[in-house]
């Protein structure tokens, strides 16, 4: 979806839109971490939305 708030946005309005209308009941977000960074963000970004 992206690097940093652009990312979180992204994958936050997709996902509202499909979980609004009851598709799917597992999530998964892709956020490009900083060259060399960890990926955790995509965890703690799934877990608050």
């Amino acid at each position: 979806a992206g690097m940093g708030s652009k990312g979180i946005v992204a994958s936050t309005a997709a996902l509202s839109v499909l979980l609004q209308d009851n598709i799917g009941d597992t999530i998964r977000i892709s956020i490009t971490p900083e060259p060399g960074g960890s990926r955790v963000k995509e965890v703690q970004v799934a877990q608050e939305i």
